[in-house]
């Protein structure tokens, strides 16, 4: 069902007529009209020009009414106290239980102290191998600048192994992204030598909320053990970018997501086409976060999108890449995998499919858009790959071309990393792993449009560097690990300068610490606790040397912090609408790091005129993973909770309400589900938990929307207009997208609700409407089940028997 814009109104006859006039098109709907989505969809109106009108105060909050205000608030979040480790040394006789070693912040235990699940992952039983009767314990204090890594070395007379546990509160946020590494002896006394910075990750597990533990074969004489932090863990994957899989699951009518959108007023154009700007938010993609995707909130906040659109590339590890390497090095870096590509472009967004060995390219679910990969553009990378799109309606779409208008002004549109041809035929190949990297895009934004009158548009961004260990830290490579758009210009001719433009939007940022001086210039060791959505870690300026950074990572230190749309006048351009957005960083409760929250917008009109009094947005978090067992071994991870919108404020009064379907899944209900089977509102994901050598397999919720209702706060007699929801089964696809790795693929790919029934009003209530929606899913052909095979599928009607669910559409509406 589509819902009309909820209006903010404080009149109660006018709330009357817009609910008879919903209640009169979603009739109209169940008879004559296209079944429409039967999700959420809510969309902030424009405000109308106010030329002529004649205003008056806004009503007033009814005592009692606001149950935003009622809603639980969240605590802001506040970095934990720690001390970091110092340096010292002691002895400990390892036990059954962990001992500490005096007063360092290192416990030591015999076998039998590790948890099962970690003395699992290591290959080893509690009488494997038996400990030393004594180990002396040396911390070295970690530095204060750069990467993380505190040193301890462990000195035995005999053989045996360990229990070893250390603090990691000090790391702050970066503590769900720990390693153990086991390092060469030399790392004692030469550390900053690469060679001495590589080493093996130990198995590790969470013993308790503040500590790691691992177990660690010893040999006589000394062990170098170093606690750093990783690009991953449990809290996600930094080096992974910011497209994920669930990109590509099923939106619209069968997906139960919740979505809100606030639409921006930009500077009508003289002749031709204007952007359209507006912040998104969906709850669904909130859903999609796991252990395996990238889970830094947008420049918008968590579950909010802004962008023009883009076109993406991955790339595979080198270490995940060794059949034919020039190289036998397991290294961090990226490298060549196959030509692929995903674009992220309003409707006309998926997975690319090349057509044979040509420039041109199609959607996967072919719309008639046709993609051309050229190359000559002047955008960084390597041999200037850029895209030209062309619609069936002729309008054309430049992705990275670098540059636009007469004036050729850079646009900053292309993103680029090294990536290795570590293999004969594939791009930059050389005879050896060193001089076989090259600048390549991994990302395209959208940096010119031109319909087909000849009027054009374009976009401007700024970008964000940073530098890694390359080749295991032989060198410092600089890449491009984020950026943000800053500016769009429109009205103009192609051909033209973009600089006399006659109308532009322009976007501020601001530093993603909001506490102020606190924060300092830039996020660095010493202010980490202040930046905590962003891995200060994994930070590289050095043009030298980045110890211990062996992969890019792929973030940005930003928030949107300002819109405003502008028209050109003789002293420039000028103001006419501007949006303000205040953030927050609501402590998630489950001692991980915050996520930036959009707590507000702001509209007024130039220079602070008829501010419109905000929209609001109160969240709430819920589970993302499973709680309790956590993988196929029986290791147990640190909670997951994200933060999902349950109410909006609007200027006027007008509250919207959000309750969504609560967890069906448990860890006992998922302990006998089969991924291939999976019809549960939830959803298996592998990842490699740091030290492990082998996928694990954990589970995700999905919170599909229960129940939206419109509320007026001015007026506590004016009844809610609500609409509910229920669903049949969720399907569940296997997931084959170049986005994700062979080892990493299972039935993940949501493929939508099976029917959704849509009730407007109260659920009983004799003027209440319902109607229920069956779809097809496309689950039929999909694969059956790990060891191959086709899947049958089948969708039933009550008027012409069953049908092969084959494609993704509506089948009844009743």
């Amino acid at each position: 069902m589509t819902r009309s814009p909820l209006p903010a109104l404080s009149v109660p006859a006018r709330r009357t007529m817009v609910t008879l006039a919903g209640i009169l098109a979603g009739a109209l709907a169940l008879t004559c009209m296209p079944a429409a989505p039967a999700h959420a969809d809510q969309v902030r109106r424009k405000r109308p020009a106010t030329t002529g009108m004649t205003l008056t105060a806004a009503k007033t909050v009814t005592a009692g009414t606001d149950r935003a205000a009622s809603l639980p608030a969240p605590a802001a979040w506040k970095a934990p106290a720690a001390a970091r480790p110092v340096a010292g040394a002691a002895s400990v006789a390892p036990a059954a239980t962990m001992r500490r070693a005096g007063s360092l912040p290192v416990r030591i235990g015999t076998l039998a102290a590790a948890p099962a699940g970690l003395r699992a992952r290591a290959g080893r039983t509690a009488a494997a191998a038996s400990a030393p009767a004594s180990v002396t314990v040396t911390s070295q204090a970690p530095a204060t600048a750069g990467a993380p890594s505190w040193r301890v070395s462990l000195a035995t007379a005999s053989p045996g192994s360990v229990a070893l546990s250390l603090d990691t509160a000090w790391l702050g946020t970066a503590a769900s992204r720990a390693r153990l590494v086991r390092l060469p002896a030399c790392a004692a006394t030469t550390p900053a030598k690469p060679a001495c910075q590589t080493g093996t990750e130990v198995p590790i597990a969470a013993a308790s909320r503040g500590q790691v533990t691992g177990v660690v074969p010893l040999t006589a004489g000394t062990t170098v053990m170093a606690l750093t932090t990783g690009a991953s863990g449990t809290g996600g994957d930094f080096a992974a970018t910011s497209l994920g899989a669930a990109s590509a699951w099923s939106a619209g009518g069968s997906s139960g997501d919740f979505t809100w959108s606030y639409p921006v007023r930009t500077v009508p154009a003289p002749a031709g086409m204007a952007p359209g700007v507006g912040l998104a938010y969906s709850a669904a993609s909130v859903d999609g976060r796991t252990v395996a995707t990238n889970n830094q909130a947008s420049w918008a906040g968590q579950g909010w999108e802004l962008s023009q659109g883009f076109i993406e590339r991955r790339y595979t590890p080198c270490a995940e890449d060794m059949t034919g390497s020039n190289t036998s090095a397991k290294t961090g870096d990226l490298c060549w995998d196959t030509a692929n590509a995903t674009a992220s472009f309003g409707t006309h967004s998926g997975e690319l499919i090349r057509d044979g060995s040509s420039t041109r390219w199609r959607l996967r679910n072919d719309d008639g858009t046709r993609f051309e990969l050229l190359t000559g553009a002047a955008n960084g990378d390597d041999d200037g790959e850029y895209w030209k799109v062309t619609a069936p309606d002729g309008t054309r779409y430049l992705f990275g071309a670098g540059v636009a208008g007469s004036e050729k002004t850079a646009t900053h549109s292309v993103w680029t990393v090294p990536v290795f041809g570590n293999q004969s035929g594939e791009p930059c190949h050389a005879a050896s792993f060193a001089a076989s990297a090259c600048s390549q895009a991994w990302r395209w934004n959208l940096d010119q449009v031109i319909d087909a009158h000849g009027n054009a548009m374009a976009a401007f961004y700024a970008t964000e560097s940073n530098r890694y260990g390359q080749n295991l830290n032989t060198k410092s490579a600089a890449y491009i690990r984020g950026g943000y758009l800053t500016r769009l210009a429109y009205g103009y001719r192609e051909g033209a300068a973009t600089t006399s433009a006659p109308a532009r939007v322009e976007f501020t940022t601001a530093d993603r610490c909001l506490d102020g001086t606190a924060c300092g210039s830039a996020p660095a060791t010493a202010n980490a606790s202040h930046w905590p959505d962003v891995p200060v870690d994994q930070i590289c300026t050095s043009t030298s040397s980045c110890p211990l950074l062996f992969a890019p990572t792929f973030f940005t230190t930003k928030r949107l912090a300002r819109i405003a749309s502008q028209m050109k006048t003789a002293s420039g351009y000028t103001d006419v609408d501007v949006y303000t957005l205040t953030h927050s960083l609501p402590d998630p409760g489950d001692g991980t790091a915050p996520a930036l929250w959009l707590a507000r917008i702001d509209h007024s009109g130039a220079g602070g005129a008829l501010p419109d009094g905000g929209t609001s947005f109160t969240g709430q978090a819920l589970p993302n993973r499973v709680d309790g067992v956590e993988d196929t071994t029986g290791a147990v991870a640190a909670p997951f909770y994200t933060y999902r919108i349950v109410a909006v404020t609007e200027p006027g009064g007008g509250q919207t309400m959000v309750d969504y379907q609560t967890a069906q899944c448990t860890p006992a209900s998922v302990a006998s589900l089969k991924p291939e089977s999976n019809t549960s509102r939830c959803f298996p994901t592998w990842w490699t938990p740091p030290g492990a050598t082998t996928p694990v397999l954990t589970w995700f919720h999905r919170y599909p929307v229960a129940r939206v209702a419109a509320h007026d706060t001015t007026d506590a007699t004016t009844p809610d207009v609500e609409t509910n929801y229920s669903y049949g089964a969720p399907g569940w696809r296997y997931d084959d997208s170049p986005l994700t790795a062979a080892k990493y693929r299972t039935w993940s790919q949501f493929a939508g609700y099976a029917s959704v029934a849509t009730i407007t009003g109260k659920p009983g209530q004799a003027d209440s409407l319902k109607s229920e929606t069956v779809y097809y899913r496309g689950l039929n052909g999909d694969r059956a089940g790990p060891a191959g095979g086709t899947r049958s599928a089948s969708v039933s009607s009550t008027w012409d028997g069953s049908d092969a669910d084959v494609k993704h559409r509506v089948l009844w509406r009743v």
